[in-house]
């Protein structure tokens, strides 16, 4: 099993900052999207500034596992129980049922309460032996709600990846969505000590709140490379960029899925050889007309010949990003990320990272990221721009495409790897510490 191992460990015997990253979501077990992927990098880059890290998420199983990442970062992995088994059956036997009966019709807020009261339980006696001094957490969630007014001495960081409220803008809302929107939005204004946004949009929208002056701060997503960016990484595979078409994400509206599908199926007339991979989960939300299908019943809706079914792949989500990466590398398509909103997107760092040609969204953070037709591509995320945009690449000369490619992989390495992060939270970390 890989095992990141941070290359300044020997560096931090004394004086190490104790720092916890509560986030429900969290590979392998919840590896819901892009928080996941966030957290994970956070916590390499956390003990890559001397910090002894610990995460704690959520097991759907009910389970307690603790597993060592590397020589400073333990992963707790809880279910929703405390410590008490008095108190467990109680509430699983009586008052659960009752809560479940009052509350079916808001999931997420029953989540968000049982999983504050479980992690506030487990966190409390991990606090006693461990004496953390900072607390991240996303916005998803309210993580910490409960903990962050039990424990207000200690430096709460928000990190904010996308509203619910944008989100729910590309979905058939409820009110349970509606009601989560808010808590998040109370939990980020009135228990932070600190906001991190990845969008520059965003920024400006939170320095606005009177509750959050002084507080916010921009600070772009990244990944860790894990090659030498000084070394040409000539990994592109001419021969299945012109056949392969790649998208990984959640298969849904919002994504920009259902524009990629009907753009395929239009190239394939004049690309009888191409292929689609959608590597993800179907979440029953692709849109045709007025109406969201899920992916199979999408197809018949459409009536897509079988000709052009055969050559679209599904993969259900990868949640190890080794294998991931394996996949990726193997097929070395042209990498689609249509997303009608996209706060940032980090399916745009793992694309470009491995040199894949990577067209993104005009309406996201990846007009900031991507130079359009220097290290890949823009487009507004509709069909008929996605399939000019192909064909325009397919015209292309190799030695341009591969130009691009090793662009892309400069500029992820300069400007979204960890290396250009670490001193925006180095000083974040000492200001709110003072």
């Amino acid at each position: 099993m890989y095992c990141w191992q941070c290359p300044y460990s020997s560096l931090f015997k004394h004086s190490m900052k104790n720092c916890v990253i509560i986030t429900p979501e969290f590979s392998p077990h919840t590896n819901w999207g892009g928080v996941a992927t966030f957290c994970s990098e956070l916590a390499k880059l956390l003990e890559s500034m001397g910090c002894n890290v610990h995460i704690i998420s959520y097991h759907p199983k009910n389970k307690f596992v603790i597993k060592k990442i590397s020589d400073h970062i333990t992963h707790h992995i809880i279910g929703l129980k405390t410590p008490s088994k008095v108190v467990n059956f109680l509430y699983y036997k009586i008052f659960s049922p009752i809560f479940k009966n009052i509350f079916f019709k808001f999931p997420s807020i029953f989540f968000i309460f049982e999983w504050n009261i479980a992690v506030y339980f487990y966190f409390r006696k991990l606090n006693k032996k461990i004496n953390f001094e900072v607390i991240h957490t996303p916005s998803y969630h309210s993580p910490a709600f409960l903990i962050s007014y039990l424990y207000s001495k200690i430096p709460l960081i928000n990190h904010i990846q996308g509203p619910e409220e944008e989100i729910n803008e590309y979905f058939p809302t409820s009110i349970n969505s509606k009601c989560k929107a808010l808590i998040e939005n109370f939990y980020v204004k009135n228990m932070s000590d600190a906001v991190i946004t990845c969008n520059q949009e965003l920024e400006v929208k939170y320095a606005g709140i009177k509750s959050l002056n002084g507080k916010v701060h921009y600070i772009k997503n990244f990944i860790h490379i894990n090659h030498d960016p000084s070394v040409p990484y000539d990994f592109l595979k001419i021969s299945n960029f012109r056949t392969n078409i790649l998208f990984w994400g959640r298969l849904e509206h919002r994504k920009g899925v259902d524009e990629l599908l009907i753009a395929f199926i239009n190239l394939k007339k004049s690309y009888p050889n191409l292929k689609l991979w959608l590597i993800g989960q179907d979440t029953n939300f692709l849109k045709y007309k007025n109406s969201f299908y899920s992916f199979e019943d999408f197809f018949d809706e459409i009536l897509v010949p079988k000709s052009i079914l055969d050559a679209i792949f599904h993969i259900p989500r990868i949640d190890s990003p080794l294998v991931l990466k394996s996949l990726l590398t193997e097929l070395s398509g042209i990498c689609v990320f249509p997303s009608l909103h996209e706060p940032f997107g980090f399916v745009y760092l793992e694309a470009m990272s491995l040199g894949l040609i990577t067209i993104g969204s005009m309406t996201g953070e990846a007009k900031n990221i991507i130079q359009n037709a220097t290290d890949g591509f823009l487009v507004q995320p509709n069909s008929e721009e996605i399939e000019t945009c192909i064909k325009k690449i397919y015209a292309l000369p190799d030695n341009r495409i591969k130009k691009i490619s090793r662009n892309a992989v400069k500029k992820i390495s300069k400007k979204y790897s960890a290396d250009s992060v670490v001193e925006s939270y180095r000083q974040l970390h000492k200001k709110i510490s003072l």
